[in-house]
């Protein structure tokens, strides 16, 4: 009967207790916020009066020259691989004739073995007396066989071998032909004394004393040192800084060079402009040329890898923006008088030196230009303009 009693009042206790523990999730479920947080502002929203701060630059409309930069290698207008034109034996090559040794036009640089072409000028001057004998003795045939035909009384045009006619003809012809054989002897002879063609610098010497040379055998490549040139490739955009049509009057252009490697400067000038477009880079080029490099305060070498800034013609009503401005949909952000954002898609006339030359809003000469706009920004915001250095 106990035992009974005291089941009966355990389940009891048990029932209160799993209601007591009901009733506190329930109190606490109640307790729990039903509305979301609230949502923080957007970029350039006034919060609590308080107005977003944003970087301007002024700007104001002005004239620029164009400028384009591009890059080249500084490589010589005359560059010639040096080959024999006659064979025979070096016999012996001056101290000049040595890579880095800068020579004149005529200078001596390879002597090879004449004997052979000297045996065939005494052979071709031979052949020229002989065949002046020759023709002497046909001219005087020739007037005794028209002597006979007068004498003879008859009628009509004699043949052309009566009066010897074709016989001096050959004679003459043979002596020239004698007389070109000279030429060319001398002129072998000439040249197995291998001479610098121009002003140049030895890049390369490919022969030794003793060597035997053929004809077409290289004996150097030589590099031209009067003038070095530049050929500078430039895309459609940047050719209109020159005007519309892309001319270039070249007297008026001015360029500046400076080495990729340590930024050592020269000046230019444009010599020439391409008139075809690259079938690798689909780019048309222009010339930029340094005359005498190597005697310039600072020498510049051959191979030089260089950038190149090229001015072109003036340009009214631009203005001078930072690039970091420029939004990859190409689009200017700027503060109104009413501080207010707004935005529009300028003309980009050209770039240089971190900036940007872009043509002026329509009716605006001056402006507040955002430095730096953010992706979030929303035209026709109310923001606080911060000025910053341009």
């Amino acid at each position: 009967m106990n035992r009974v009693s005291m089941s009966r009042n355990q389940q009891y206790l048990a029932f209160i207790i799993g209601a007591l523990v009901l009733t506190y999730f329930a109190l606490s479920g109640s307790k729990i916020p039903t509305e979301s947080p609230p949502s923080r502002p957007g970029i350039g929203a006034q919060m609590d009066g308080v107005l977003l701060e944003v970087g301007v630059i002024p700007v104001e409309s002005a004239s620029y020259y164009g400028k384009v930069k591009g890059f080249g290698e500084a490589l010589p207008r005359d560059k010639l691989s040096l080959k024999a034109e006659v064979s025979g034996r070096v016999l012996s090559l001056p101290d000049n004739f040595a890579t880095g040794i800068t020579v004149r036009k005529g200078d001596l640089l390879a002597l090879v073995d004449s004997t052979d072409y000297k045996y065939e000028l005494a052979v071709a001057r031979s052949s020229v007396v002989a065949a002046e004998l020759s023709l002497t003795e046909e001219q005087r045939l020739a007037r005794q066989a028209r002597a006979e035909w007068q004498s003879s009384g008859l009628e009509g045009e004699p043949d052309p071998l009566v009066l010897r006619t074709l016989q001096l003809e050959s004679a003459e012809a043979s002596l020239e032909q004698a007389q070109r054989r000279v030429d060319r002897a001398n002129r072998d002879l000439q040249n197995t004394q291998i001479t610098a063609p121009f002003d140049a610098l030895i890049i390369s010497r490919d022969v030794q004393p003793g060597s035997y040379l053929q004809v077409g055998s290289q004996l150097g490549v030589l590099y031209g040192v009067e003038r070095l040139e530049v050929s500078v490739p430039l895309s459609a955009d940047q050719w209109s800084i020159f005007g519309d049509s892309g001319n270039i009057a070249l007297d008026s252009v001015i360029a500046s060079l400076a080495s990729v490697e340590d930024n050592k400067r020269w000046s230019g000038r444009v010599v020439r402009v391409e008139q075809h477009v690259n079938t690798e880079s689909r780019q048309r080029s222009l010339v930029v040329a340094v005359e005498n490099p190597l005697i310039q305060d600072t020498p510049l070498y051959p191979g030089t890898y260089l950038e190149v800034t090229i001015q072109g013609k003036q340009f009214e009503n631009l203005w001078r923006v930072p690039e970091t401005s420029i939004t990859p949909q190409g689009e200017l952000w700027y503060v109104d008088t009413g501080h207010q954002l707004r935005r529009y898609k300028p003309r980009i006339v050209f770039r240089a030196d971190g900036y940007a030359y872009v043509k002026a809003l329509a009716g605006e000469s001056r402006s507040r230009i955002v430095s730096r706009p953010l992706t979030s920004y929303l035209a026709g915001v109310k923001v606080q303009p911060v000025q910053e250095a341009l």
